[in-house]
């Protein structure tokens, strides 16, 4: 029976190995014992008995009296039977099988850590060198502990907090420093000129083609035809795109061509451009294989340019014959080759950088929408551990940019912006406290010896190479004078046409202006690409490369007005600066009007859609308590008080604003900023905090919570009440901040009531035919929200956005509102002669254009006039609705407010200061300067009209 049991057992296991151990299914030849491998499996065998436990020994015995004979091998399998899974029960195997094979964890982990869980010999080494890397990151901060006490760890680490903050509101305050943003507007250019290169190869070889077809042996007419207006096409590009990209990589990499650069005319190239004067730079921020391409591809251009040279003998005398010799053919059939050699060198360019940007695809609008879609889950269906590897890659881009991949670089793009510009050259000025600034300047058009000149102040994020656009379009020159339909809406096309030299340049720490700091801050890849060199340039740039403040900013800019007016020429400097760039402005403004030699050469400021004050812009797109914490992190040390040097700067000068500006708040405005000091303040002496956020007056938030009178509020004292008598023209000559906050109550509590009944009626069954926006509180409210503040938004976008909104609005309308009400009355009397005093009329209030009111439907309602509002306040108390009667204090007080408003600004002594002001005459200090109400966003450029 044992010899019976035992031969089933060997069966069993021949059936089972194969499926536990497949690959060892063929280990052992049962044919030949001789083989070495069979030897093997002997050997393991007889060793088997002596290696079995006592057990195993004394069922071995067992087992030999029973079969009356020795059996050596019986105990050694049974020894194996009792630790092999081989020889376990049939329903144990399943069992074990299922539980095999289940998918764990280890079985789904990535590279590395796949094989490290299931390879028992390299867990162990892992373990080991985890805990190792463990200890070598605590062992520094263990030997730290014996140096510091508890207290300095927590200073370090306060510290620690300090720095990274400080840092990120200096990156949020001047973004255009950051490299990163840099290097983004260099990927842009790099897109648009690569377009233009491939427009200008495929014009060409369109050209030549057509030629090709007209001398054919069967010519075809419509080519002849077409022929002057593709030649016209590609002579623009050789003239604007190819001599352009040829001359600037000419001169960045230092070969000059006695053919490129003969001159046609003064300081015009062959080509009609300008010739590049000054330090044009060196291309040091691309990479090695940018250079090299950039080489390769200023062959290509070169050859390029001069087969287009030919080929324009060859059309000529086209055009004059009818006909072209032999000669003619192979150089249309070599423009075509060349230009094919150039479309392929440009989609080399193309996925090179592709690649380097990290897979940027720069052909999006062409892409076949199913390769979009493909594309799209691909990136979806990536792991964790991808996501993670993006997510420090766009970190590690952010602190340590790469060099830019491309040769059209700013170093490019700056070369092709003075091409563009006729006499335009690059010059450094040497900052006071150390430092070099780039300065570009930009002669008038036609004017030698200009004596007016207009410095620019860059927003936050611009740079003077992109100050006059990412295109070849614009400027003075005459390719571009000859296109008359071309884009000319920079600040530099403008004020060049209108007489005026510009001159544009980078604050220190933007682009290649640089300042006192220990090391250059530049991008650069002669640093090293190891995990050390990244660490320093991350090192460098946090804690040693100069970094910009609001007072170098103003340095800056002094120092390039004191450079302008140095040179003897200029008696007339307009003085321009937009957005960030307004508190440059200010700054140089107050400067140079303050010391008695330079005052009167500065013509104008012109503040162009800037804020009052940091602190005040970052409580409206953060929150309230920045105000606080962007001082705190700063160390009182930023003086961002715009509105300050604005009215300390002697000079005709002009605030532009546009209400539904995105980016800075109406209410944190300039505009508002002058009005709340003018008006609220009584011209006090510091205009420190002036339009920053406040707190709602406790008396106002309890009667809006019990949704009462905001004169009654029960369980608030209100003390005197003086604030709730409406002011009162002549005897009140400035609204105190305690009654514009009413007024900001009363408009609440207005809207907040009408705006409920209209919800209530329009969900009521019961409602009349007439509909609910026919109620009297209803259309009491829709004058209201509609009220024309003159200079700003309708009282309702301010009664939305809170109290310091309608306060802004009202101060804003008593300061500035008197201009639009003048500039109203002189285009009614059409014109006004010396010395006439100008009377105003409540007509002058309404500011709707007669054409707007010509096109106006019934659904849209223009901003309402003061004086109309005022009067529709006061007639609803009269009708006697109960609604109207519930909230008689706050349309009494609001109708009075605004009754004050038009009193106020149609007073002849505000008409003759407001006259005084919007014709720029308003020379002394504290004077609020000419109001300019824009329509245009804060990013986009002036219209014409605004211009």
């Amino acid at each position: 029976m044992l010899s019976t049991i035992s031969e089933e057992e060997e069966t069993q296991e021949a059936l089972v190995e194969p499926l536990l151990f497949p690959n060892n299914s063929n280990k052992i030849s049962e044919t030949n014992p001789n083989t070495p491998e069979a030897q093997q499996h002997i050997a393991d065998e007889s060793s088997w008995p002596q290696a079995t436990t006592a057990n195993s020994v004394s069922v071995e015995m067992s087992s030999t009296n029973i079969a009356g004979s020795p059996s050596p091998g019986a105990g050694a399998s049974f020894g194996r039977r009792l630790t092999d899974i081989r020889f376990c029960p049939p329903f144990i195997q399943g069992v074990l099988f299922r539980l095999l094979a289940f998918k764990t964890m280890a079985d789904v982990l990535p590279f590395p850590f796949n094989h490290v869980v299931t390879n028992g010999k390299m867990a162990v080494p892992a373990y080991l060198g985890v805990n190792f890397a463990l200890i070598l990151l605590w062992l520094p901060f263990w030997l730290l502990s014996f140096l510091l006490t508890e207290l300095g760890i927590y200073l370090i680490g306060v510290g620690t907090i300090f720095l990274v903050g400080r840092s990120i509101i200096r990156f949020i305050a001047f973004p255009g420093a950051s490299k990163k943003m840099m290097l983004d507007m260099e990927r842009e250019f790099s897109k648009y000129a690569l377009r233009m290169l491939v427009a200008a190869a495929e014009s060409s070889r369109e050209t030549a083609s057509c030629l090709l077809q007209a001398c054919s042996a069967n010519p075809n007419q419509s080519a002849k035809d077409m022929l002057p207006a593709y030649w016209k096409r590609t002579e623009t590009y050789r003239n604007r795109v190819l001599a352009v990209f040829t001359e600037t990589l000419m001169v960045l990499y230092q070969e000059h061509s006695a053919e490129s650069f003969q001159m046609s005319e003064g300081d015009l190239t062959k080509y009609g451009n300008n010739r590049l004067s000054g330090d044009i730079g060196n291309l040091s921020t691309i990479t090695p294989e940018a250079r090299a391409s950039g080489r390769e591809l200023m062959q290509h251009l070169q050859q390029l340019l001069h087969s287009l040279n030919d080929f324009e003998g060859v059309v000529k005398t086209f055009t004059q014959k009818g006909g072209i010799f032999a000669d003619g053919v192979s150089t249309a059939k070599k423009l075509i080759e060349q230009s094919t050699n150039l479309l392929a060198f440009c989609e080399s360019l193309r996925r090179a950088g592709s690649e380097e940007l990290g897979g940027d695809n720069d052909n999006d609008d062409e892409e076949d929408p199913v390769e979009t879609v493909r594309r799209q889950m691909e990136e979806g269906n990536k792991s964790t551990l991808d996501a993670v590897r993006s997510g420090l890659s766009s970190l590690q881009t952010m602190l340590d940019p790469h060099p830019h991949p491309s040769v059209f670089c700013m170093d490019f793009q700056r070369g092709c912006v003075l091409s563009r510009f006729r006499g335009s050259r690059q010059k450094w000025v040497r900052r006071p406290s150390g430092g070099m600034i780039d300065v570009l300047h930009f002669p008038a058009k036609g004017v030698n010896n200009n004596s007016r000149a207009v410095l620019y102040c860059n927003p936050n994020a611009g740079l003077v190479e992109v100050a006059t656009g990412l295109n070849m379009v614009g400027g003075n020159v005459p390719a571009s004078e000859a296109d008359p339909s071309a884009p000319k809406d920079t600040w530099t096309d403008f004020y060049t046409e209108q007489g005026f030299d510009v001159y544009l340049f980078n604050y220190a720490g933007y682009g290649r202006s640089n300042g006192p700091g220990v090391c250059s801050s530049s991008v650069s890849e002669d640093v090293g690409k190891s995990c050390m060199a990244r660490f320093c340039r991350i090192f460098n740039s946090f804690f040693l490369a100069f970094k910009p403040r609001p007072d170098t900013l103003r340095s800056d800019g002094i120092a390039v007005a004191e450079h302008i007016l140095d040179s003897g020429a200029v008696d007339q400097l307009f003085i321009h600066g937009e957005s960030i760039g307004g508190m440059a402005a200010s700054g140089v403004a107050k400067h140079l009007t303050n010391k008695p030699s330079t005052r009167s050469k500065v013509s104008l400021l012109v503040c162009d859609r800037t804020f009052c004050n940091l602190e005040a812009i970052a409580q409206r797109l953060v929150g309230e308590w920045t105000g606080n914490a962007i001082r705190a992190l700063t160390l009182y040390s930023w003086s961002t008080d715009v509105a300050g040097d604005f009215l300390k700067s002697q000079c005709p000068k002009v605030v532009a604003q546009d209400a539904a500006d995105a980016i800075i708040a109406d209410d944190a405005s300039l505009k508002s900023g002058v009005a709340l000091w003018k008006e609220v303040h009584r011209g006090a002496a510091s205009t420190a905090h002036i339009a920053w956020m406040k707190e709602v007056p406790l008396r106002y938030r309890m009667a809006d919570f019990e949704n009462g009178s905001v004169d009654d509020a029960k369980y608030v004292a209100f003390g005197s009440r003086s604030f709730s008598q409406p002011p009162m023209w002549p005897t009140d000559k400035h609204v105190s901040l305690e009654e514009a906050a009413h007024f900001a109550a009363c408009c609440k509590r207005i809207g907040k009531t009408a705006t409920a009944m209209k919800r209530t009626l329009s969900l009521s069954d019961d409602e009349d035919q007439s509909g609910p926006n026919d109620h009297l509180l209803i259309q009491v409210w829709k004058y209201l929200a509609t009220c024309d503040g003159l200079v700003g938004a309708p009282l309702g976008t301010s009664v939305k956005r809170g109290f310091d909104a309608s306060t802004a609005w009202l101060c804003s309308t008593l300061v500035f509102g008197g201009q639009a009400v003048v500039a109203s009355a002189e285009s009614r009397l059409g014109g006004l002669p010396p010395g006439q005093a100008v009377v105003i009329d409540p007509v002058d209030f309404d500011q709707t254009p007669p054409s707007d009111k010509a096109g106006a439907s019934e659904g849209f309602m223009h901003p309402s006039p003061i004086p109309a509002v005022a009067t529709f306040l006061e007639q609803a108390l009269e009708g006697g609705d109960s609604h109207i009667t519930a909230l008689a204090h706050e349309i009494k007080y609001v109708a009075a407010t605004l009754r004050y408003v038009q009193a106020r600004l149609s007073a002849a002594s505000i008409v003759q200061q407001s006259l005084a002001e919007r014709r720029l005459g308003g020379l002394n200090e504290n004077s609020v300067g000419s109001f300019l109400h824009l329509h245009c966003g804060h990013n986009n450029a002036f219209s014409n009209d605004e211009k």
